[in-house]
């Protein structure tokens, strides 16, 4: 069997995120002070690690910590923190595009992260690079004074991911089929948003396509781009004139469906799972 790329280990995060409960390990209680566990998806460490601006760090704990704020648990596993980070920062480092500042998520107290890729030298030339001085003792490295370069993550950031929903095609959609748009150059956000999920489905969240069809081609930061709300897809002419619709799965990665096909009917039926309409393209 192939061995997974870190993309790939980034993108299928199985049954996460979750909360488990500890109720039974009367130690991790007390050593974490309650008893709700989350397991957070790779990619919710993706999307906090891509936002923290040029200038500023952040660190896993930081992260640790809002996401289990968000998720109504206690505190989020430590161990799966420390390896999804290091997911995040290997797959970006793997991929052409939709790269991350991955090198500003530090570990405990300022310290540099010896797993991330190349290792202790390549962040601390990075960090460096950003204006940030590190301070060496013995083989660990450390940010100086990161306490006060520390971003806020409660920053409002505005989302247009869905979980467990169908947008369904608009009611006065003019196709019976699905099709895809037009590839004519310059290609349409519409075009390029059906060629990232036509044939990788659940594998990007509505924001990662959203921001990679319509911000980045812009030359926008993804922090600037959703510093504003963004039309989600039920704006998308994926869903209001191409017959396409689009599903969220329970972690937020988005898969196409055609109108037609028994799959589409499939989850518009299915118990458990939100449906909303695509925007209609005229007014009644």
């Amino acid at each position: 069997m192939a061995r997974k790329t870190y993309n790939e280990k980034l993108r299928h995060g199985g049954d996460l995120p979750k909360i488990e409960d500890l109720s039974y390990q009367p130690d991790a209680v007390r050593r974490w002070g309650g008893t709700r566990m989350l397991i957070a998806a790779p990619l919710q460490y993706n999307e906090v690690m891509a936002n923290i601006p040029q200038g500023e760090v952040t660190t896993v704990d930081r992260i640790r910590a809002r996401l289990a704020a968000q998720a109504g648990a206690d505190f989020t596993c430590p161990l799966t923190a420390g390896i999804f980070t290091n997911v995040c920062a290997r797959a970006s480092v793997e991929r052409d595009s939709e790269k991350i500042p991955y090198w500003r998520t530090l570990r405990a107290k300022g310290e540099l992260n010896e797993k991330y890729p190349d290792g202790i030298e390549s962040q601390k030339l990075l960090l460096q690079m950003e204006g940030h001085t590190i301070v060496q003792k013995g083989k660990r490295a450390f940010v100086e004074g990161y306490e006060g370069k520390l971003a806020d993550l409660n920053t409002k950031q505005h989302s247009t991911n869905y979980t467990d929903t169908l947008i369904e095609v608009a009611e006065d959609c003019p196709v019976q089929a699905a099709e895809a748009p037009p590839s004519e150059e310059p290609k349409s956000a519409a075009r390029l948003a059906y060629e990232m999920l036509i044939d990788s489905p659940y594998r990007h969240t509505s924001d990662d396509v959203i921001y990679a069809t319509k911000g980045e081609p812009k030359g926008l930061s993804r922090e600037a781009f959703f510093s504003k709300g963004q039309p989600c897809f039920r704006a998308s002419p994926l869903a209001k004139r191409y017959g396409w619709g689009i599903h969220s799965d329970h972690a937020g990665r988005i898969a196409l469906f055609a109108v037609e096909s028994e799959a589409y009917r499939r989850l518009a039926s299915q118990e458990g799972t939100r449906r909303l309409r695509a925007l209609r393209q005229s007014k009644r």
